[in-house]
């Protein structure tokens, strides 16, 4: 599936589930702060009502636009995972990640810590090859 129409399939999923509870749950009288990750931003947006519905869905769709440019642009198919790690140890994969980073990527096949997720866990995302041998490295 491709991500301009996963993200708001998955926005669209959160909010069934937030629905749900609603009606089991008054939200208002119940929940002083809704927070999201990433993609759970625009559920957490839309829940607290800073949102509404129709607005979360455009501005998701027009983040995975985006995101799909981004790697049409680069022009060759991209990567992306997450890694857990022992709580104190994302640092020191981080540092390693930069050394592969340093004797391995080129203009053309690049990898990079994409996202500290938590302090155990850092994502990395770049071209198929490179994300693929920093995983066998």
């Amino acid at each position: 599936m491709k991500t301009e129409n996963a993200q708001p399939a998955i926005l669209a999923a959160s909010c069934a589930i937030m629905a749900v509870l609603e009606t089991r749950m008054p939200l208002q009288e119940h929940v002083s702060y809704a927070l999201g990750h990433s993609l759970g931003e625009f559920a957490a947006l839309k829940t607290s009502g800073i949102l509404g519905y129709e607005e979360s869905v455009k501005l998701v769709r027009l983040r995975g636009e985006a995101m799909a440019k981004a790697v049409e642009d680069y022009g060759r198919e991209t990567a992306m995972y997450a890694l857990v790690v022992e709580k104190g140890r994302s640092g020191v994969l981080i540092d390693e990640i930069e050394q592969f980073v340093d004797d391995f990527s080129n203009e053309e096949d690049v990898v990079a810590v994409a996202n500290h997720n938590s302090v155990t866990c850092p994502s990395s995302g770049g071209s198929v090859l490179m994300v693929y041998s920093l995983d066998k490295w």
